[in-house]
């Protein structure tokens, strides 16, 4: 770093993270610079000591928070693409990727590949790139490499999520005919649920290219597949501060392929639906997309079927009136209005095989829920109690109605609870703040149901006949990203864990395996450090000390076990010492002040997350259905009911052993089913 040299400076409290500057002079104890697009502004970083974040011990010394800035590509160079490929800059970190990236989207493009790894900008606008057209070429051109023929007179095709999906097929179709994953992971907003439907339109033209073999009158596989996109998410998606269409489940779509390379069928894995979103969310956000193309796209006749009536909403738009779509003010959305949006749902329930009385019933429970969600309570005394009543009883036959439940045992649902303590039942009656909980919870538990046997019948739909017949397979992971929010619970310590598990599985696969194909071929390289994100994963995970294996013991503990105790459980596991606040490995720490308020902090690879115990997370990971609520859904009227409940309960029992013979199934926790999901997936 002689003067004279572009260098990039570290600028954390400022408006840029990094500031392209030019070494002023150098000394063995700072080097002084100023910014090159403003020379008055200068900067002075001293010479210090660092560990390598290879686990050793050995120290280099450098200039604090100074990285060596690449040399600018001419525009000549830029038109051959040596800007495609981050790989090639001869220096690779944060604010080289940061100034690549951000120049090429300056430029209008939006991807750029980082070795294998395509890294991609939502532009947040509707360009031009997934033409017909645009699909043939890179179509033609993987065709065409994948038989070892470089297409004559072109160059290489530039950075494109087609590419990544076309790679991912001629992998699956090599001799070796080995099944392929893609994973698509970013935070909320990056555009993964869009890219996942573009990948999978790529992969399904592909896999029905030359195949003619659908009958007059029936859907082809590939528009059977293209068509579950809009029923899943207008049951599982919704608009939050940052995007207008955020998936709020994490789904794995498995298509399979035969050996010729068609596709046979999809099938579909979903993980950790937000139900805490059926009864809050925040100001500017909604609920789940179906409830407003219900209440804003239905017709005359529907209204009245589903008891929407203008009259009753004292001037308030239908959306904003109802509790469970109002409490964000009830946004439209940017792009696509929900009157569309129902008719695209409608139209996806048709395309899968439902007919019109199928899709009736799924859509009066919605509206049956948004009346539920409607039934308020006051308090009245008995015995020198304060126990809740219902105010509106109205609502409630109507609610029990379109749910297709029985009206008394609702009201009991939500007026009741009962305990069960050696085989006998003891009724307690709930004051109405706990009534408005019971409804909310209720409400979940429906719809979380719903949601499973949404995604079951999407699979009857679109799987493959027959396991035999498919011989290889492409995995399209859309899944949730970082999450860090000023108040994080129990889903975001799921989430978080879930993308601890996806980057180590990344660093297994991107740097320790290239690095043992470089020893097996006898390559010379430089040893690349990386870091390493096991004991994290640890913390959470392990048994008996982790963070979601203790909060299952406290879940046995059954009314005595509470989300303080949990708290302080983990404070003795991980900093037992006096005035210790970080462990040993230096993954969980608390202060004393976030300790007075049950809070603990994990440091995950992305970096610092505080969780706050005392937000539900004994609740959320328990998931218990409320005796009352089983006893109301197991003598519904309804089919839909009786069916959905019955793959809830598939959904969370464990299966009965030969030693709990006699004994009911044992429901197993969230995290439980989280893990071995995570587990699956891996």
């Amino acid at each position: 770093m002689e003067a004279g040299a572009r260098v990039w400076v570290s600028d954390p409290d400022g408006d840029d993270a990094w500031i392209l500057s030019e070494v002023k002079t150098r000394s063995d104890t700072d080097l002084k610079m100023f910014q090159i697009s403003n020379p008055s502004n200068t900067f002075v970083r001293p010479r210090v000591r660092e560990n390598l974040e290879d686990g050793s011990e050995v120290q280099e010394l450098k200039y604090e928070g100074i990285e060596l800035a690449n040399n600018a590509l001419s525009e000549a160079e830029k038109a051959e693409g040596k800007d495609d490929d981050m790989i090639t800059l001869p220096h690779l970190h944060e604010p080289a990727i940061l100034h690549a990236i951000g120049g090429r989207f300056d430029e209008g493009k939006i991807y750029t590949w980082t070795g294998p790894v395509l890294i991609a900008v939502n532009p947040f606008e509707r360009l031009a790139l997934y033409t017909d057209k645009i699909l043939e070429v890179y179509r033609q051109e993987g065709l065409l490499r994948s038989q070892g023929m470089n297409p004559s007179g072109t160059a290489k095709l530039g950075p494109h999520i087609y590419a990544i999906a076309d790679l991912s097929y001629r992998q699956m179709m090599a001799p070796e005919r080995k099944s392929q994953a893609i994973l698509i992971s970013g935070e909320s907003g990056a555009g993964k649920t869009e890219s996942t439907k573009i990948v999978m339109r790529y992969l399904t033209t592909l896999g029905t290219a030359g195949t003619d073999n659908v009958d007059d009158g029936e859907i082809s596989i590939m528009d059977r597949v293209m068509q579950s996109n809009p029923i899943l998410e207008a049951f599982g998606n919704a608009k939050t501060l940052r995007n207008d269409n955020s998936s709020r489940f994490g789904k794995f779509i498995e298509l399979g392929f035969s050996r010729g390379g068609h596709l046979l069928g999809a099938k579909i894995q979903t993980y950790l639906l937000e139900k805490v979103r059926l009864g809050s969310h925040a100001s500017g956000e909604r609920n789940y997309h179906i409830f407003y193309q219900l209440l804003r796209g239905a017709n005359d006749k529907q209204k009245k079927k589903y008891g929407f009536h203008d009259g009753d909403t004292g001037g308030l738009e239908l959306a904003q009136y109802y509790h469970l779509t109002g409490q964000g003010g009830a946004p439209d959305l940017r792009e696509f209005t929900d009157e569309a949006g129902l008719k695209y749902t409608v139209e996806g329930m048709t395309n899968l095989g439902w007919d019109e009385a199928k899709a009736n019933t799924v859509l009066s429970l919605v509206a049956g829920l948004l009346h539920l969600g409607q039934i308020q309570f006051v308090g009245v005394e008995k015995d020198g109690q304060e126990i809740s009543q219902v105010s509106n009883e109205n609502v409630v036959s109507l609610a029990a109605e379109l749910l297709g439940v029985d009206k008394d045992k609702l009201r009991t649902a939500l007026t009741v609870r009962i305990l069960k303590v050696r085989g006998t039942e003891t009724e307690i009656l709930l004051p109405p703040e706990k009534s408005i909980d019971s409804r909310d919870a209720l409400a979940k538990t429906i719809y979380g149901a719903l949601f499973l046997w949404i995604v079951q019948e999407v699979n009857d739909s679109v799987i493959w006949k027959n396991d035999s017949d498919v011989r290889s397979s492409v995995g399209v992971l859309d899944i949730f990203g970082f999450e860090c929010f000023p108040t994080n619970s129990f889903e975001q310590l799921c989430i978080n864990y879930t993308n601890e598990s996806l980057q180590q599985q990344f660093n297994k696969f991107i740097f320790k395996m290239e690095q043992i194909e470089y020893e097996a071929e006898k390559i010379s390289w430089d040893f690349i450090s990386f870091p390493d994100n096991q004991d994290c994963l640890d913390v959470i995970q392990s048994r008996p000390t982790g963070i979601l294996a203790m909060l299952d013991d406290e879940c046995k503990l059954g009314n005595r076990g509470n989300d303080k105790n949990w708290a302080d459980r983990l404070y003795k596991q991980y900093i037992p010492n006096k005035g210790q606040e970080e462990s040993d490995n230096s993954r969980f720490s608390a202060t004393p002040i976030m300790k007075s308020r049950s809070k603990f902090c994990v440091k995950h690879f992305a970096g610092r997350v505080e969780y706050t115990a005392t937000t539900g997370f004994l609740e959320k990971n328990k998931d218990e259905i409320p005796i009352t609520a089983e006893k109301l859904l197991e003598s519904a009227d309804s089919w839909l009911i009786k069916d959905i409940y019955t793959v809830q309960k598939a959904e969370t029992n464990e299966s009965a052993t030969s030693s709990n013979e006699g004994k009911p199934a044992k429901q197993k926790t969230v995290s439980q089913q989280f893990k071995e999901q995570l587990a699956r997936l891996m």
